[in-house]
């Protein structure tokens, strides 16, 4: 028997492909552990290489910030927002919070292929006094590309 047909039949016996998702997760998170005002603002700008097998992208985004009877410094000083930008630069999803907030996960199914670029800019703070208080402001946002690949069962 040739390598072709003893090929074959090796692919006969295998049965039909499955689809089986691949999740790949890129993270964006920082914690603010200073009162100083230098070192209040946080930044992030990451790409995300979308590839043409990609399924969905789900992005989730989650903003804690301790204290709130420190309200009055929201806004200017204690801030979360994130864009979520396209190959082409055009924002396709952003958001922007002055408090504690954990928002409804985002998806886009059948998202184009390319680089995106997931943009964070935060400013918090933060402070830890013995055992007795503790309060840091966080923000974390991740991005989660699904993708498909062909899998071949190894049962008979």
């Amino acid at each position: 028997m040739g390598l072709l047909p003893m090929r074959e039949a090796i692919e006969e016996f295998r049965g039909p492909p499955g689809l089986d998702v691949i999740s790949k997760t890129t993270w964006v998170n920082h914690t603010f552990d200073s009162l100083d005002p230098l070192n209040s603002q946080f930044s992030a700008n990451v790409p995300i290489v979308i590839p043409e097998s990609a399924r969905a992208v789900r992005l989730n985004f989650i903003v804690e910030m301790d204290l709130e009877q420190f309200s009055e410094m929201t806004g200017d000083f204690r801030y979360a927002s994130y864009q979520f930008l396209d190959p082409g630069g055009v924002v396709k999803w952003e958001s922007n919070a002055t408090g504690s907030v954990q928002e409804p996960q985002l998806v886009l199914t059948s998202p184009d292929s390319g680089t995106w670029r997931l943009l964070v800019d935060a400013r918090g703070y933060g402070f830890e006094l013995s055992n007795l208080a503790t309060s840091k402001d966080k923000v974390s946002v991740w991005v989660i590309v699904e993708t498909s690949e062909l899998v071949y069962s190894d049962e008979n």
